[in-house]
This record gives C-alpha cells, structure tokens and sequence, in this order.
C-alpha cells in the first residue's frame, strides 16, 4: 500500500504546477501583447521621425532657395553713384523730378550721386524699374504723379463775411500805452554872491 504522504505530496505539487501554469500563460499572453503594441509604436515612431525630418528638408529648402534668392536679386540690384548720374541725365531729368519716381527728394538724389548716402531695398527695387523707363515713359509717368498730387491738394477755407442783414462785428480798438506825464520845468532863482554891487 502507498505512503499517503507521498501521495498528498505529489497531488499538491501537481496542483500547485496547474495553477501556476495558468498565471504564467497569463502573464506570457500580457507581455506578448506589451510587446507588440511596444513594436507599433516604434513603427509609428520611426514613421513619423522620417516625415518631420522630410518636413524639415522641405522647409529649409524654401529657406535656403529664398536666402539664395534675396541674395540674388541685392546682387542684381547693384548701385553705384556714377550710374545713378548717367541714368538720370539719360532720361534728362532734373534731381527733383527723378527724385519724384523714386518718392524720394531731389536733395536724396544729389546725396546718393555724391555717394554721402545710399538707398534702401525699396527704393533699389524702385530704382530698378526707373532704369528700365525710357524718356517718354518717364514723363507720362512725371505727368501722372503731378495729376495724383494736384488732386491730394487740401482746399483752404475762404474766409466768410457777415451774413446778409447783420452787421459786421466792429472791430476791437487798439489802445495806446499812457503817456508819462512832462514833469514841470522849475526856474532857480539866481542868488548872488555877497558884496556884489547892485545895479
């Protein structure tokens, strides 16, 4: 006959393994899980890493394109004084009128020509339409922007004068500072001297 300590013994163990089987599928099945969805994100992330970096490239691209850009039309839009003069005296214009193209004064356009001054972006980028102008179009364009200027004039008010029917209000007296009174000449009388004869 068996030992029944042995017996219970190994229906313990038994038991004892079943249900510790059945936690450690358990927990085999969660970290299976773990690890996929830890896969996915790595997937995810490593797809997303490579459209930033892609967005990146993009953008700096534009930068980079529009820097070169710039620096190509500042290197196209060169200035030199004696370039400015002889564009102005081949369109034959006098400082203030040239200067009125540009919307500048005719005082800038002598400072630039002296080389005291230089123009800004705009007025480069203006100055290189101007450069493209040929006499005519130059004076049709003078012509236009004396019309737009006559017309921003400010109209000054008539000074108005009394209605009809009322009299004028008169107009206030101009007063005189008072005269200082003449103080009145006194006459000394002449006293003569002791022993003197008397006529």
């Amino acid at each position: 006959m068996p030992n029944i300590q042995v017996l219970l013994r190994e229906e313990i163990t038994r038991l004892a393994r079943k249900e510790l089987k059945k936690e450690v599928d358990a927990i085999k099945k969660i970290n299976a899980q773990q690890r996929r969805d830890l896969a996915d994100l790595k997937k995810r992330n490593s797809g997303l890493e490579r459209k930033v970096a892609l967005l990146e490239s993009k953008v700096l691209g534009k930068i980079t394109s529009r820097k070169a850009k710039e620096g190509l039309d500042n290197a196209k839009l060169r200035f030199t004084a004696k370039g400015l003069k002889s564009q102005r005296s081949r369109l034959g214009l006098s400082a203030h009128d040239f200067g009125r193209l540009i919307d500048v004064s005719g005082l800038t356009i002598y400072n630039w020509e002296k080389g005291t001054t230089r123009p800004r972006a705009a007025q480069l980028a203006k100055l290189a339409a101007v450069r493209q102008m040929g006499k005519k179009e130059a004076k049709r364009r003078l012509e236009t922007i004396g019309g737009q200027e006559g017309n921003a004039e400010v109209s000054v008010p008539k000074k108005r004068g009394p209605k009809p029917g009322k009299k004028a209000a008169a107009a206030p007296k101009k007063t005189r500072a008072p005269r200082k009174p003449k103080t009145p000449e006194i006459a000394v009388p002449e006293v003569k001297a002791e022993g003197a004869s008397e006529e």
